[in-house]
């Protein structure tokens, strides 16, 4: 999969998605480990109409 990236999207850019994949499993991780709640931002993003 990293040969077919860096072939279809250049090498920095495949270095590039790799950080970027890498920082968010950590955050995943910790926010995991430490039980955050993401409720009340979930609320905030999937707000209903009000009509």
């Amino acid at each position: 999969m990293l040969a077919i990236l860096i072939v279809t999207v250049g090498l920095l850019n495949t270095i590039f998605i790799a950080i970027v994949t890498l920082i968010a499993a950590v955050l995943g991780y910790l926010a995991e480990k430490y039980e955050i709640d993401f409720s009340r931002i979930s609320e905030l993003v999937t707000r209903k109409n009000q009509r």
